[in-house]
């Protein structure tokens, strides 16, 4: 009975624990440095190593378990933390006083200037956080069941994907605000 009681009280503790204030979501400016590029630069770095003599896909030869399990963890970081910013209704594009990427060049916008986009259009920067998600979901189901083909396929569009997004939300290049 004792055991009963003990586990009882741990699980309604459990459930307790959970009903506090939720913590904010990460600001873009941070998911991006801290989660999203590294670790899409751990995919290309893998895949770059691992090209076929032809240059026209993978050689699974190239790649060693490590670099397949880094592959499935790269793109479970990047799908799960995009996805946090995907369903966030108010995004933060830095921290107060936090200077993003070229923002010391006053022809590049700053953090106010990115914020503005991520308010301008909440839904498509949604619909390119979940592309994004997509992209490295395969890259994480593909890297599991060390299959080739599907990680150099994202790996070579991944780029486009994310640049996709930085030209309407935050690209130095391109700061005209979003459609």
């Amino acid at each position: 009975m004792l055991k009963k009681a003990a586990l009882a009280f741990a699980v309604c503790g459990a459930l307790l624990a959970g009903c506090g204030p939720k913590a904010p979501a990460p600001t873009v400016h941070a998911s991006m440095t801290q989660v999203i590029a590294p670790q899409a630069q751990t995919i290309w770095d893998i895949t770059n190593r691992a090209y076929n003599d032809q240059g026209d896909g993978l050689d699974p030869k190239k790649i060693s378990a490590g670099d397949w399990t880094r592959l499935e963890t790269a793109g479970h970081q990047i799908r799960d933390g995009i996805l946090v910013l995907a369903r966030e209704k108010k995004r933060v594009a830095a921290e107060p006083g936090v200077k993003i990427e070229g923002e010391e060049d006053p022809a590049e916008p700053g953090a106010k200037q990115v914020q503005t986009y991520l308010d301008a259009d909440p839904k498509g920067f949604a619909e390119h956080a979940k592309a994004l998600a997509a992209a490295a979901d395969t890259v994480a189901k593909a890297a599991h069941a060390k299959d080739a083909g599907p990680v150099f396929a994202v790996a070579g569009r991944l780029d486009s994907v994310c640049d996709g997004c930085h030209s309407r939300f935050w690209d130095p290049e391109s700061p005209q605000p979003p459609k």
